[in-house]
């Protein structure tokens, strides 16, 4: 007789245990908090929210982090990283979103089309075509298709484009166009309105630092030579060369020399 009252009892708080996990109120979420990190691609908790709401009313004990953090980063390609807490005493799911810094925006040289890039050298999502100074813009001179998730650039060459664009952006010149060729070798292709209208040669295997301080000896020596179109090829050390070019040797040179005009 105990021993078939034991078995009762175990019965009911099994069936208990059971309702409780999967039918009572207490097992219900409630609410769903979303948090983004601050993010210059315009993706907000908002966002994130409307892609996941369905999880309110759901089983709190059923429900898979893994199924959330794939729909998340599906939805949303900028996504980093995702962390999933579950508060059981306030039936809530509470999600922390981290974006991918933006290093720079990528494009086809003509501006077709383009990503934002990170700081890794991965495109992580289309971006609009940007002007101004809002990021660094790096035009691809190299015809290739890109697929997000691609690394079109190696973190070392981005990072010596990134402290290129500061270095000169500080030093006064006016940028007007960054390009980049990675074959046969890497090299950045710099075209500058002011203080002189020029395409310039960078090349990694020397400090950007450097370049900089030779390219500004270099344009108080064309300064002298009057006003005109120059290129200028600073990529082998201590051997700087430069020479006048046509106008219209791009659409990108025209500009430039009527804009110093």
């Amino acid at each position: 007789m105990k021993l078939v009252l034991k078995l009762i009892l175990i019965l009911l708080l099994l069936g208990g245990g059971t309702w409780f996990l999967f039918f009572s109120k207490y097992s219900k979420i409630e609410n769903v908090n979303v948090v983004v990190s601050q993010n210059k691609v315009g993706i907000t908790a908002e966002d994130v929210y409307s892609k996941i709401k369905y999880l309110e009313g759901k089983n709190i004990f059923l429900i898979s982090k893994n199924k959330i953090k794939s729909q998340i980063k599906n939805n949303f390609s900028a996504v980093k990283s995702i962390s999933i807490v579950r508060n059981f005493r306030k039936r809530e799911i509470n999600i922390e979103v981290s974006i991918y810094q933006v290093a720079a925006v990528w494009c086809a040289d003509e501006q077709k089309e383009c990503f934002y890039l990170n700081p890794q050298g991965i495109i992580f999502q289309k971006s609009p075509i940007w002007g101004g100074n809002l990021f660094l813009v790096i035009n691809n001179l190299l015809k290739e298709k890109v697929v997000i998730g691609q690394e079109v650039i190696k973190p070392k060459f981005l990072n010596f484009i990134s402290q290129l664009n500061q270095l000169l952006t500080n030093n006064n010149f006016l940028i007007d166009k960054i390009q980049v060729r990675s074959l046969p070798e890497e090299e950045a292709i710099v075209w500058i309105k002011k203080p002189i209208s020029a395409k310039i040669l960078f090349g990694p295997k020397l400090s950007a630092d450097k370049q900089v301080e030779e390219l500004k000896i270099v344009v108080g020596k064309i300064k002298k030579e009057g006003r005109g179109n120059y290129s200028i090829d600073l990529r082998i050390k201590n051997r700087a060369y430069w020479k006048k070019i046509p106008a219209t040797i791009s659409h990108t040179a025209e500009q430039s020399q009527k804009d110093t005009e």
